[in-house]
Parts: C-alpha cells; sequence; structure tokens
C-alpha cells in the first residue's frame, strides 16, 4: 500500500467505491458514508468527487441534479440524495461540498459567538420562539426547536475550522455551566400572564432543578446525544469526535468493527487500508490506550485465513 494508492487504485478511487457500496444496495451504510466524508479534507473531498464521478457518472445523466429544490453537481451527491433522507442527507450533502475553512488562524470572539447560538439552538429550550417572543419554544415547539438546532450544527460544524471548532467547544461547555436561574424566572415570568401554565410550569422548574448538576457538567457531545437521535446524531458526534481526536475517533471505530459477534470486515478493512499511511500508527497507539490491548492482538482474535495475514501485514 503506497502512500497515494491502494493495490491498483488510488485512494480517492478506494473510497469511490466504498462510497458507493455504502450508499446502494439493500440499505445505506450510513456509518461508513459519514466515516469517509468526516475523514477527508477538503481536498481529499474533491478528489473523492471526481474520482467517484469518473467511475460510476452514466453519459445519460445530466451534471446537475435537483431534489427538494437544491441542486447537485456530480453523481455521488445525487447518489447520497436519492439514498438518503431528512436532516442526514443535508449533513452529507454540505460536507460533500468540500468548503470547509483550512486556516489556522482562531477568532475567539467568532468562537464566542458560534458557542452562543449552539447553546440557543439546543440546550437553552427556554429560548423563545422569534414568531411569539412570549411563548417558550422548549415547551410546545419541539419540532421547531430540533429544526433550529441540526440548522445551526450544520452550519458550524461543517464551515469552521478544526482549530476554531476546538475552541468553539471549549467555549460551549462555559456556556452551559452558567447560572439556570435566569431559565427559570423567564418561566416563572411567562406563567404570570398565561393561565394555561399554571399547573405545568411548576413541573418544569422542577425538572430544570433536578436536571441542573447535569446540564451543569454538559459538553458538546452530551448536548448532541440529549437534543438528537438516529443517523443524524451519528453524523454531528461523529464530527464532533473526529475533530476533537482523530486518532481516537478512527480507533472506537476500529473497536466497534470487531466487538461483538461477527466482524463488519468492509468498516475494518476500509480503515487499515485507508488510514495505514496517514495516522495508522497514531490509531494504533490510541487503541492501546483505549481497550488495554493493541490493534494486531484483536486482528488476531477476530479474523482468520488471508483476511487476518493482509491486515496484519498492513497494521504491523
Amino acid at each position: 500500500v503506497s502512500t497515494q494508492s491502494t493495490g491498483i487504485l488510488t485512494t480517492p478511487q478506494f473510497l469511490a467505491i466504498e462510497m458507493k457500496r455504502a450508499i446502494k444496495g439493500s440499505g445505506t451504510d450510513e456509518r461508513a458514508l459519514i466515516e469517509i466524508l468526516v475523514g477527508l479534507d477538503n481536498k481529499g473531498i474533491q478528489d473523492l468527487r471526481h474520482a467517484y464521478k469518473q467511475m460510476f457518472d452514466r453519459s445519460c445523466l445530466s451534471d446537475l441534479f435537483q431534489d427538494d429544490d437544491e441542486v447537485f453537481s456530480t453523481e455521488v451527491e445525487r447518489d447520497v440524495v436519492g439514498e438518503t433522507s431528512g436532516s442526514f442527507k443535508k449533513l452529507a450533502v454540505s460536507l460533500l461540498q468540500g468548503k470547509r475553512d483550512e486556516s489556522e488562524e482562531v477568532d475567539i470572539e467568532l468562537a464566542k459567538e458560534d458557542a452562543e447560538e449552539l447553546f440557543n439552538a439546543g440546550i437553552n429550550r427556554f429560548g423563545t420562539d422569534e414568531s411569539n417572543p412570549e411563548m417558550p419554544v422548549g415547551l410546545f415547539n419541539n419540532k421547531l426547536l430540533t429544526k433550529r438546532y441540526e440548522t445551526v450544527f450544520n452550519r458550524i460544524l461543517v464551515t469552521r475550522s478544526y482549530r476554531h471548532l476546538k475552541m468553539v467547544f471549549a467555549e460551549y461547555k462555559r456556556r452551559v455551566k452558567r447560572d439556570l436561574d435566569k431559565d427559570i424566572e423567564k418561566l416563572v415570568s411567562w406563567k404570570r400572564n398565561y393561565q394555561v401554565l399554571q399547573q405545568t410550569v411548576d413541573v418544569t422548574n422542577a425538572i430544570v432543578a433536578e436536571n441542573g448538576n447535569k446540564i451543569a457538567s454538559e459538553d458538546i457531545e452530551k448536548s448532541i446525544k440529549s437534543e438528537m437521535s438516529g443517523d443524524i446524531e451519528l453524523g454531528f458526534l461523529s464530527i464532533v469526535k473526529k475533530i476533537k481526536n482523530c486518532p481516537t475517533y478512527f480507533a472506537e471505530e476500529l473497536y466497534k468493527s470487531m466487538k461483538g459477534l461477527g466482524t463488519d470486515d468492509d468498516q475494518l478493512i476500509r480503515i487499515v487500508v485507508w488510514r495505514s499511511e496517514i495516522d495508522l500508527v497514531e490509531i494504533k497507539g490510541a487503541f492501546e490506550s483505549l481497550y488495554g490491548k493493541t490493534l494486531a492482538d484483536f486482528i488476531k482474535e477476530d479474523t482468520s485465513g488471508d483476511f487476518r495475514a493482509l491486515l496484519l501485514l498492513i497494521v504491523k
């Protein structure tokens, strides 16, 4: 395996095949799809798009595709749109644009603003709906809250630089530790004007007070887990984990591919081959730190035959 190739395939071609496998067939492999997309920088995304188009484009198709009033310029975008849905689709297509800021500069004030926006869009459930400033959205408008939360997370997590986002995550954690009294006070004030909350506000206040310690210790990952579920939760968590510590993210994914009954051979070979001359040394170190055994030992126990021999040859 060379730096630029996997067997007779270039790395972009190898990932294009993996992408095709993930989004076609009996069902979409969302974990594989998001793993590929979060593991690439802007150039890697563009190379993937080019390879995918060269390998899978059909002559009868236009270079432009449209779905839900959005225009897609490549075959890979069309396939992703056709095989995914809802918020996860929007996240995947956003990542496929490959337009993340890759500068090394960090604007501390902007990081604070981003953290505040993330907080207000999600964990700050007792903010207000702009269409009705006097009604707490967290009580009666969870659909609006979720939509707003996902939109804000998509924009910030997909476009900001890694260094900037690490600062945002730190600011976010500081932000959620602030006093909850303001939220409770807002509810009590609203109660005075709306009789419908005579009984529910007391219950809500009790819930807020009971969970105060939990909220105070929340970081961005816990917030995502509490606000989202399913594929979109997987997507945003993968982005955050990769930004926080890339080797740890891939070490965890390798472990998931081998734990329990059966092995996810596709995921295991994809990560090992793809990362072999990028950061596999760091991934192996993270793996051993997390699980107390070497990656090679796990592979020996979980695989067999030529497949095991090939993986061990790469890993060692």
